[in-house]
């Protein structure tokens, strides 16, 4: 049997909630673990131990939810050359990806990259609170917006932006939901049967259950200093070059200055 293989990311974009629709479908069989290609360095495991005990013989493609981060991650999966990689590649508005990395890392989420465990810093939010400090939030776990690089350094072997990786907005789904289904259906040339996409912001109840007070204080830190973040991490000239990449016109959908 020839393995196929699903990626559905990226982090921060919503893609959590388009893994989720797509791991209801017939043909697509989610792994045991969210994310079996982190599974498979941080536990040294088989990649496709991911889906032990589970009947993959009738599935088109094992759906894998990655963080996509080629920098620490080798998508040559088992007998690539036997495999069919596809990957779902979805994009949401910088500015969103953003705010929601400042506020969840504030907040204290693990970091892959840096093989940093959950809630390992904590920064003191206080008068000495500074440019530093935001740099040192908008670095960690960067590869969730680096975007360009990502896609850049996609091993070529595996992956051809013009035949086997899909770009997608998160936007788009929440505006033309149907008619995005339908086309993720051709790519992956299955039947798509949803019709609806989950709208939900995840960072507050997520991040914050029962911390109104230090959600609303971590969101006047952020209007504090969102013109830092902005002119630091959104540069428009790689955005220019993912729009050419990708034949989506991120300039003009996200406003981008």
């Amino acid at each position: 049997m020839q393995n196929k293989i699903l990626f559905v990311g990226q982090c921060k974009q919503g893609s959590n909630s388009l893994f989720d629709v797509l791991s209801k479908q017939d043909g697509l069989t989610a792994g045991n673990d969210l994310r079996a290609m982190v599974r498979r360095y941080s536990k040294e495991q088989d990649y496709f131990e991911n889906w032990n005990g589970k009947d993959i013989s009738n599935s088109k493609y094992l759906l894998d939810k990655s963080i996509i981060n080629p920098n620490k991650y080798d998508y040559r999966v088992g007998e690539f050359q036997n495999c069919n990689h596809k990957m779902i590649y979805m994009f949401r508005n910088i500015y969103n990806v953003l705010k929601s990395q400042f506020l969840v890392v504030l907040a204290g989420e693990e970091s892959y990259q840096y093989n940093i465990p959950k809630f390992a810093k904590k920064w003191v939010v206080d008068e000495n609170f500074s440019e530093k400090d935001v740099a040192e939030i908008m670095d960690y776990n960067k590869q969730k917006y680096t975007h360009l690089t990502n896609i850049s350094n996609l091993p070529k072997d595996v992956f051809d932006l013009d035949k086997n990786v899909y770009f997608c907005t998160f936007e788009n789904f929440i505006s033309d939901t149907e008619n995005e289904f339908n086309k993720l259906g051709k790519f992956l040339e299955i039947d798509i049967n949803a019709k609806e996409y989950p709208r939900e912001n995840c960072t507050e109840f997520e991040w914050y259950a029962e911390q109104t007070t230090t959600y609303k204080r971590n969101l006047e830190l952020f209007e504090k200093y969102k013109d830092y973040i902005y002119s630091t991490w959104v540069k428009k000239e790689e955005w220019e070059k993912l729009s050419e990449l990708t034949k989506i016109d991120f300039i003009s959908l996200y406003n981008i200055k």
